[in-house]
């Protein structure tokens, strides 16, 4: 949409609940979306959104709460079981099941992630309880969560 002018210049009809778009960081073309059983990406050409290939090896079953680009090939998501995925040119490169870690008898465990941020070192996750961890990328080409 061309906002100035209220014209639409592109659109499509994705047959998904999408609750959050991204634009990757290095290309304006590149966006992702997500929501329930949705973590995509799409390509903007000729006034219309070209799909890209599905994230090789990723059920489309999880609740994707929110994502985020962290560098422009590399972009995370969460869902509300608080698991964090990682993808990298369209293939999951890390998965943590628990995004707050697995603290046997702590309500951390249970907590559903629902929102992300990434930065040029890694990413911040926030729960709906009040729970906030952030992950940075070290050295080992991991990711490590900081407390």
């Amino acid at each position: 949409m061309e906002w100035f002018k209220e014209k639409v210049i592109g659109k499509k009809d994705l047959n998904a609940d999408i609750t959050r778009v991204c634009i990757n960081p290095k290309d304006s073309h590149l966006v992702s979306t997500s929501g329930p059983n949705h973590w995509r990406t799409w390509r903007i050409e000729e006034k219309s959104f070209k799909d890209q290939p599905l994230i090789s090896k990723l059920a489309q079953t999880q609740n994707f709460t929110d994502h985020d680009w962290i560098d422009d090939d590399t972009a995370v998501a969460v869902t509300d079981m608080s698991e964090i995925f990682i993808s990298r040119d369209n293939q999951i490169i890390k998965y943590f099941e628990f995004g707050f870690g697995n603290l046997t008898g702590s309500n951390l465990a249970n907590a559903s992630i629902t929102c992300i941020t990434g930065f040029s070192r890694g990413f911040i996750i926030t729960s709906d309880e009040g729970h906030l961890a952030i992950y940075e990328h070290t050295e080992t080409n991991d990711f490590e969560e900081q407390i």
